[in-house]
């Protein structure tokens, strides 16, 4: 999902049904376990937004 991760931060996009691409990514991935790491480190932080006691009370300020 474009807008849960951003390409280079939280991971990597790639367009559907690109087979090269989605290989070079994965490549990518194995091949350099520092950027890996940062991407997982980035994902786990964004996420953090995205929990219930969090989430929750936001959506029904909008409602309120």
């Amino acid at each position: 999902n474009k807008e849960l991760i951003t390409h280079e931060v939280e991971g990597l996009i790639v367009p559907f049904n690109d087979v090269p691409a989605l290989s070079e990514a994965l490549t990518r991935i194995r091949m350099d376990s520092t950027a890996a790491t940062e991407r997982v480190r980035c994902a786990r932080e964004k996420v953090k937004h995205f929990r219930e006691d969090i989430l929750i009370p936001e959506i029904v300020k909008l409602f309120t």
